[in-house]
């Protein structure tokens, strides 16, 4: 599955060929475009069944969503979005659910200048699609959504009930909009929702709540509500603290991992708290730091068992007698004591950079740095003694 400019200069349309090829298999899977159209945007489904593109396909400038077989023939298209209002268009941030029956799609489809939530099954048509977020406010919105792991729900980001309030609902993924509901608790009159998350297993909600654009707390929440059984995870902060709207959630559901600035003003720290709390199991996986040691970057990455965390820190600068950006690991619950540098010795300037990754069997660590010659990046992988590297692949 490809896009590509192939048939026509500057024109964008989707391909399918065999994974073995030959390129001669190839065939052209979207449908035919009006003069000056392109496809902008494809998601495969989960089960490999079919292509949902984005494209102004049949109005020029007006983008629309459409589904084919993944083998097409092109002839075989189905548009999924209802008819549009004066400059309507669909947004790409569509999702198509787990098992690869519907599409859940943001657009301009029957209000002007209002963004909001439809669902429609994959293979049309779009007869069937209706909207799914309740009734908005005048001026209110859907802002973003995410299709819960399981397929079930939706859960979405809208000023609904108070314009420019922004507030997360839940509503099964079939809807109808009347089901649709409100699952956060009530912030205070500063607060607004800002980032969110469904957990893997589907069953919980976390965001993070701001005041005045700075992040304040984590709350989770189970996705489909109600208000009253969201609870606080994070610690109420220090002045100058902050929560950082970046948190992950382990694969397994069970913690919450996020950059912070609660101890010590002006040095981002990792924190882990099981997703449900309390707020006193809110731990710290990182050492304390010294003067003039100071973290780059928060939760680089979970391990697919959830176990371990690795981030990056210039966490023993004062030891080296300079600023290096290492890579370290800790297991998810703490103690920060028990965090183990992965990478081998370094030179002068050594910086591990940015993603970091477990590999799937959750013993190995796979970064990129410069940590044999300066300024030349090349990639390793960490092996079972904690500062044990070799150089994997040459990059630069």
């Amino acid at each position: 599955m490809y896009w590509a400019e192939q048939d026509t200069d500057g024109v964008f349309e989707l391909y399918c060929v065999p994974s073995d090829g030959p390129a001669t298999a190839s065939v052209k899977i979207s449908g035919p475009l009006v003069e000056n159209g392109d496809v902008s945007w494809y998601k495969i489904s989960p089960d490999s069944a079919r292509v949902v593109y984005v494209a102004d396909q049949q109005v020029d400038g007006t983008l629309e969503l459409y589904s084919v077989p993944i083998a097409g023939p092109a002839d075989a298209w189905v548009k999924l979005n209802g008819p549009l209002v004066s400059q309507g268009w669909v947004d790409n941030t569509y999702e198509i659910t787990a098992d690869g029956s519907r599409v859940v799609y943001r657009a301009v489809q029957l209000i002007a200048d209002t963004n909001e939530l439809f669902s429609v099954p994959i293979e049309g048509p779009a007869s069937l699609g209706e909207r799914i977020n309740g009734t908005l406010v005048s001026g209110g919105r859907v802002v973003s959504f995410r299709v819960s792991p399981n397929g079930s729900r939706v859960v979405y980001r809208a000023d609904q009930d108070v314009d420019e309030f922004y507030e997360l609902y839940s509503v099964p993924v079939v809807g109808p909009a009347s089901t649709a509901a409100k699952i956060n608790h009530a912030p205070a009159a500063d607060g607004r929702i800002h980032t969110f998350a469904i957990s893997p297993d589907g069953g919980r909600v976390v965001y993070c709540v701001t005041d005045q654009g700075i992040g304040v707390a984590l709350h989770s929440v189970p996705t489909d509500g109600p208000p009253g059984q969201s609870v606080k995870i994070t610690k109420d902060l220090d002045p100058g603290g902050h929560i950082s709207s970046l948190f992950k959630i382990s694969p397994d559901s069970a913690h919450v991992v996020s950059l912070g600035i609660q101890t010590i003003p002006g040095d981002s720290e990792v924190f882990s708290v099981p997703i449900t709390g309390p707020p006193t199991e809110w731990k710290r996986l990182n050492r304390t730091l010294g003067s003039g040691e100071y973290l780059i970057a928060g939760a680089d990455d979970i391990s697919p068992d959830s176990s371990r965390v690795i981030y990056r820190a210039n966490q023993f600068n004062i030891f080296l007698g300079e600023n290096r950006l290492l890579l370290y690991s800790v297991p998810i619950d703490g103690p920060g004591t028990a965090s183990i540098r992965l990478n081998g010795a370094t030179v002068d300037g050594c910086e591990v950079e940015e993603r970091p990754r477990f590999a799937p069997d959750s013993e190995h660590v796979v970064y990129l740095a410069d940590q044999d010659t300066d300024e030349v990046s090349e990639l390793y992988v960490s092996y079972d003694k904690p500062t044990a590297a070799r150089n994997w692949h040459g990059y630069e």
